[in-house]
């Protein structure tokens, strides 16, 4: 048979217990968790107890991260001085300052060692050294100079071309004239005539040029031809 019951709360009464000092003695009643009921219909200890697991719950999860985090440190060769986070954090800082700042470091070095010593592969251009310029000469009865180029990188190089002609008879003007050749096929051409200068007359000329040489490879060797019918030439030229 069900209990037919009435529920009373927040009640207290005092009693006196020294009459010439008017002391009085307060009673409450005394109610267990188990006997207060929460809006929802749990009771006090209930809640309680659910509430004391989930904060256990997260204080389990939250320590599982941080031991994670610390055997990943441990695996990697940075043990932190303590399980917490204050130990991972001075162990990131160790890396950070260790292997990230360090390893920059040596890396950046290393890439400008790189450059420097084959500034052509990274696309780099320093131009031409003194050392690279050769001194051609060739009479008018050969009627044209040919000289081997070495490319000294991949990609586009360029050649620096200062020439010097003496005619001893009036010449076509069109006649004077480079080419670069790469398996036999002209890879780049200028003449004199377009740069102005005029050789119909013969006479002493000057010539100075550079050309665009596409698609190189690095140790590959293209041929120069300078056409100087009936001249006398001397040059120099170097390619970068």
């Amino acid at each position: 048979m069900a209990v037919n019951e009435k529920i009373q709360t927040g009640r207290k009464f005092r009693k006196l217990i020294d009459e010439d000092s008017r002391l009085w003695l307060r009673i409450s009643f005394w109610t267990k968790a188990g006997d207060v009921e929460f809006d929802d219909g749990e009771t006090a200890e209930s809640k309680l107890s659910n509430m004391e697991n989930r904060i256990n719950g997260i204080v389990t999860s939250f320590q599982d991260g941080v031991n994670k985090i610390y055997n990943k440190l441990k695996g990697l060769g940075f043990t932190p001085a303590a399980n917490s986070p204050d130990g991972i954090c001075q162990a990131i800082q160790t890396i950070h300052d260790t292997r990230y700042t360090n390893g920059y470091n040596a890396g950046r070095l290393q890439g400008q060692e790189d450059v420097k010593t084959n500034p052509g592969s990274f696309g780099v251009s320093t131009g031409i050294a003194p050392e690279q310029f050769t001194l051609y000469m060739s009479r008018s009865d050969f009627d044209y100079g040919e000289v081997p180029l070495i490319a000294p990188h991949n990609g586009t190089c360029y050649l620096k071309f200062e020439g010097y002609v003496s005619y001893n008879s009036a010449h076509n003007a069109n006649g004077l004239s480079l080419t670069v050749s790469r398996n036999g096929n002209a890879i780049a051409a200028a003449r004199g005539i377009d740069d102005g200068i005029d050789v119909s007359n013969g006479g002493e000329k000057g010539w100075r040029k550079t050309l665009t040489l596409p698609g190189c490879t690095a140790g590959e060797t293209l041929i120069l031809t300078f056409h100087h019918k009936n001249g006398n030439a001397s040059w120099i030229n170097g390619i970068y």
